[in-house]
């Protein structure tokens, strides 16, 4: 039972009274469930941060000439030519 979209009404002191009055083998499989539960959620995090961002090497292209055309001109702007 999952409760991602609608909030619990009890408290968490209720839930571990709860899970206190489970039996030994009971509370070993909880405990194994929220542990694989919490690797699961870092393995998602984890992958997700590697996968390709949706923006597209033509942009990035653009952005990086723009930006160059930029410094180009402070530089240009900033040293004065010089006379021979």
């Amino acid at each position: 039972m999952a409760f991602k979209s609608d909030k619990p009404g009890i408290s968490y002191a209720q839930v571990a009274e709860l899970v206190l009055s489970l039996s030994t083998k009971d509370q070993i499989k909880l405990a194994e469930d929220l542990r694989l539960a919490g690797l699961k959620a870092k393995w998602e995090e984890i992958l997700t941060a590697f996968q390709p961002n949706s923006i597209s090497e033509r942009e990035i292209v653009r952005a990086c000439k723009e930006v160059r055309r930029e410094l180009w001109e402070e530089r240009r702007d900033a040293n004065p030519p010089r006379r021979r």
